[in-house]
């Protein structure tokens, strides 16, 4: 009789104690809830399964007599002895959160449009000669004025860059005594100009009146020009080749003279750096200047 007394009574203590935490953590208070200042942080599957399981220790409790209810509890303390392992070991099999997606229109109407013309062409000219390639004009604008989480989202959140034009042609022309030319030119808008500051924490605090989010150690990059008003200088090259094939019995031969950026021309620039500092504007990819490379080739 004593042990069933027993069993009853630690039946009881615990579904009552199972019960009460489930409800409480529905009504989210600071003793049981998902606020970070609740004493026991759960979440709503933690309160379904305690009103489940304090619902089940209730019903072994007074629902079971003599031996049943005697091995039901022993039961339920091995299964929560297992959870309870199962926490200290894998703590990422529980307190899972429940991630909520909302629809962007929430928000706001994001907007990225691009607009331009495209003109392509491919010529054929007499005697072999082809000509063929095109030019683009234009720019793609995105406008994304709205918050989710920091009114410093509005800053530059309306781009829309200028109007660029973007060609390149390739030409290749058969010239006497079985010499083959071809030529490619190039001209496309220059990098992009851009200047990010990185600001700290304690450059900030002062105004703001709170430390950053990302700590008392944290830093925000801030940009100085807004994206799509500066370039630099446009990058324009021409390259040319030279072929001689020459047929020796059943096996060809054939030598070629590249020459690339023939002017010697472009910014000389391809990307920089866009760091605000000492280092800003630093040149990171340089345009190759003029170079021959000479090659071949055998057929057999």
């Amino acid at each position: 009789m004593s042990n069933t007394n027993t069993a009853m009574g630690w039946a009881t203590l615990a579904g009552i104690v199972l019960v009460a935490a489930g409800l409480l953590g529905f009504l989210n208070t600071s003793i049981v809830g998902s606020a970070d200042n609740a004493l026991v942080r759960t979440d709503n599957i933690h309160n379904i399964v305690h009103l489940v399981t304090g619902l089940v220790a209730l019903y072994i409790a007074f629902g079971l007599k003599g031996e049943q209810q005697v091995n039901a509890v022993i039961g339920f303390g091995i299964l929560y002895v297992i959870i309870f392992v199962a926490v200290l070991v894998s703590p990422t099999l529980f307190g899972r959160t429940l991630n909520v997606i909302n629809p962007a229109d929430q928000y706001g109407k994001q907007r990225q449009v691009f607009d331009g013309v495209d003109v392509t062409e491919n010529i054929r000219l007499p005697k072999g000669a082809t000509i063929s390639g095109g030019l683009s004009w234009g720019r793609t604008a995105t406008n994304n004025c709205f918050v989710v989480d920091s009114p410093g989202q509005l800053m530059n959140c309306d781009v829309t860059p200028p109007m660029q034009p973007t060609g390149s042609f390739v030409g290749f022309v058969p010239l006497p005594w079985g010499l083959l030319t071809s030529a490619t030119y190039r001209d496309y808008p220059g990098p992009q100009l851009t200047a990010t500051y990185n600001v700290a924490n304690a450059q900030i605090q002062p105004s703001l009146g709170r430390p950053l989010s990302n700590g008392v150690n944290g830093t925000v990059n801030v940009q100085l020009i807004k994206p799509g008003t500066l370039y630099g200088p446009r990058a324009r090259q021409l390259d040319m080749r030279f072929s001689k094939r020459v047929r020796v019995g059943s096996k060809r031969i054939m030598g070629n003279v590249d020459i690339f950026n023939i002017f010697n021309a472009g910014s000389g620039i391809d990307s920089w750096n866009t760091t605000y500092g000492p280092d800003w504007q630093k040149p990171m990819l340089l345009q190759l200047g003029r170079y021959v490379k000479f090659g071949g080739q055998f057929d057999f």
